[in-house]
Formats: C-alpha cells, sequence, structure tokens
C-alpha cells in the first residue's frame, strides 16, 4: 500500500508479507430476512489461542462508506471451526459443524413455517426460491409434500394427511 503524504512529503510504502494462519469468512445471504442479512450475528467456536474460544461478528451497515458485508474469523492453526451459528435477524437460529478453515463460505437463511390450521403451511420467504416441503409423524421418518415454487411471495400449502393424524413435523430442503 503507498500512502502519500503531502503535509511533510514523507511517502511510505507498506507491504503486507501475510502468515500462514487459518481463517473463516462467512457471506450471508437472507430470505425471510433482509437479503444483505444486516442485523445477523455470526459466532463460531473453534480450537484460538490455545483453547476452544467463542468469537462473535455482527453485520452492520455504515452510514459513510459501506462495511464487508462478510464476517470474517481468524482461526490461527485450527484446520475447522467447531461450530459456526448463525442468528438470523428473523429470529431463526442455524447451526453448522465441522466447517473447514481458509473459505468463503455463503449461508443461505432456511426459510421459516407458519402452521395456518387444518394442514395448511406457510412458506415464509422471498419470491422466486423452490423448496421440497417433508412431513413426518415422528420425526425419523419423513415423505415428501412436494417441491414448492415460490412464484409469489409466502406462498400456502395444504398437507392432505393431516386431518387423519394428531401431530405433524414439516421441514424444507433447499432445491
Amino acid at each position: 500500500m503507498f500512502v502519500g503524504n503531502y503535509l511533510n512529503g514523507s511517502d511510505c510504502l507498506y507491504h503486507n508479507n501475510g502468515n500462514g494462519n487459518s481463517w473463516l469468512k462467512v457471506r450471508l445471504i437472507g430470505t425471510v430476512s433482509n437479503r444483505s442479512a444486516i442485523g445477523a450475528k455470526v459466532r463460531v467456536y473453534a480450537w484460538v489461542q490455545g483453547r476452544r474460544r467463542w468469537q462473535l461478528r455482527e453485520l452492520t451497515a455504515g452510514t459513510r462508506a459501506q462495511a464487508d458485508l462478510r464476517a470474517h474469523f481468524g482461526l490461527e492453526q485450527a484446520t475447522m471451526a467447531d461450530i459456526v451459528r448463525i442468528e438470523w435477524p428473523s429470529g431463526i437460529v442455524q447451526e453448522l459443524r465441522k466447517v473447514p478453515a481458509n473459505q468463503i463460505l455463503t449461508v443461505t437463511e432456511p426459510p421459516a413455517l407458519e402452521a395456518l390450521g387444518e394442514g395448511r403451511i406457510r412458506i415464509l420467504c422471498w419470491a422466486r426460491q423452490n423448496y421440497e416441503l417433508e412431513v413426518s409423524d415422528d420425526l425419523d421418518t419423513w415423505t415428501s409434500l412436494g417441491v414448492v415454487a415460490t412464484d409469489v411471495n409466502r406462498p400456502v400449502v395444504l398437507d392432505p394427511g393431516a386431518a387423519q393424524r394428531p401431530y405433524r413435523f414439516y421441514r424444507t430442503k433447499g432445491q
């Protein structure tokens, strides 16, 4: 980096030699929250400075110049992050485990599901995303209700088997 000092005429040239430390950058894409995930908290749990530690980064937007919207973590000699925990502005919490170091990890916020009663489920997300909606009676066996194309914002899906069962559990998988 070259810094020209016009006040006293002493210019400086800096060279960053870097180091061999591991790192992890996390880029977030909101689907229920705002698209840039402003307000999200990203926590990384990894072996740093001789012990396991949590690190926290909050995604914020600056007023004068836009800050980098990727959360950057220094991992020293760790080869992976044991846990990457994302607390989205929507309230959704997502955890990833054993994430390899030295990468830019892109994470998309999962959609939120809203039970409307009588077997109707609303998918809360941005438009133009596809999700497979799955259903279970016991949280062990999952059956697909089909792929939902969110051509409109917040589509509603009907579970035809809901009325015959006392409990139903739902989840989505990205396409």
